[in-house]
């Protein structure tokens, strides 16, 4: 019989109890995430963070019991955001993409324990925990690695056909893992060579095929809206999402300050990802454009006039002719219609212009 196994936490074998939660066609699920949230149990839902709004009720009553985490023996969970909603989210089946979630950035979580029983955090089939790291641990590690990725963000779902195989304690003199090809996101297999096969009952795997299935959990920017070249892009245009990715190139853009300002190259349709090479910056001077020249010369501010030689956005560099002279200064911009001479100029440019203004 083959047994999966997903790693690298109990996140997703928790989320495959909800994989009977399809959305529904129609209209959209938004989720609005509270600011904060008390608990008088261990294990955190989905119903406990968010405020879950569609039209098919029976489908919000299903998402409502996702579980997100389990707080430890010393309540380490402290807040539920964006990122773990999304990738539980991913795990039970569900596109984050077609979810709209909005709200607090993250829900603070105050666990009181004592205040209830421990509670089932829910019903499933028994599955064996082992104490410690396992060999699946040891193999994650390996993986993550290999391919230089942080394990957190990696979702992999491991095939064996010898029961129990995985869930052995790891041991790096006993168990080696010999990779059967490049070790990258998709699909993977390895060779486990057990030094020391034989166990109490005498039957033991010499050598043992895995089959993997890795991904990557990574916050990428889409657009909520269709944008057409030129456009600018806005708060309201944008939004964080957790996509699960067996690519890492498709991994987008995740800083909301590196995209929000920028002008788009290139049209994109609604829930589409924003990659680097589709912004260019705003450009807020252009070429022809009358400047104004600031710079602290001698350490008083002066402020010339003059006509910039070349488009530039901000905090370009660009060649501005200083009015009424042949005098040209390389300035940084600043603003529209607002640039400052570089130090590296030189002053004596910049006095010779200034002592021309004031002859006329």
């Amino acid at each position: 019989m083959n047994q999966k196994i997903l790693r690298p936490s109990m996140l997703a074998i928790l989320g495959m109890t909800i994989l009977a939660v399809a959305q529904p066609s129609g209209s959209r699920c938004v989720l609005r995430i509270r600011s904060e949230a008390a608990l008088t149990r261990p294990v955190v839902c989905l119903g406990d963070v968010v405020m879950i709004q569609h039209e098919d009720k029976a489908f919000c009553e299903r998402l409502s019991t996702l579980v997100l985490t389990q707080a430890g023996e010393e309540n380490s969970a402290a807040s539920i955001g964006v990122f773990e909603i999304s990738r539980a989210l991913a795990a039970a089946g569900i596109n984050p993409i077609s979810v709209d979630i909005f709200g607090a950035r993250a829900c603070q979580l105050r666990f009181d324990l004592k205040a209830a029983p421990r509670p089932e955090p829910v019903k499933v089939a028994p599955i064996p925990t082992p104490v410690g790291r396992t060999v699946a641990d040891q193999l994650s590690d390996y993986i993550a690695s290999a391919t230089g990725l942080d394990r957190g963000r990696l979702l992999i779902e491991y095939d064996c056909r010898e029961e129990g195989f995985l869930e052995q304690a790891a041991d790096a003199k006993r168990f080696m893992i010999k990779p059967l090809g490049p070790v990258n996101l998709g699909t993977l297999r390895f060779d486990i060579i057990d030094n020391c096969p034989l166990t109490e009952s005498g039957r033991g795997f010499e050598r043992v095929r895995i089959s993997s299935d890795v991904r990557l959990v990574c916050e990428t920017i889409v657009v909520i809206r269709p944008l057409v070249p030129g456009q600018v892009i806005t708060k309201e245009d944008v939004k964080l999402v957790a996509q699960t990715l067996d690519d890492s190139s498709r991994c987008g853009m995740s800083r909301l300050d590196e995209v929000i300002g920028k002008e788009l190259c290139r049209p994109l349709k609604a829930h589409e990802t924003v990659m680097p090479w589709m912004l260019k910056k705003l450009v807020v001077v252009h070429r022809n454009d009358a400047v104004d020249i600031l710079n602290d010369y001698k350490g008083i501010r002066i402020t010339l006039q003059g006509k910039a030689q070349s488009d530039g956005a901000q905090d370009d560099i660009i060649s501005v002719q200083v009015k009424n002279s042949s005098n040209t200064l390389r300035c940084r911009v600043q603003a529209p219609g607002i640039v400052e001479v570089l130090s590296d100029s030189g002053e004596t440019q910049l006095a010779s212009a200034e002592k021309g203004r004031d002859q006329r």
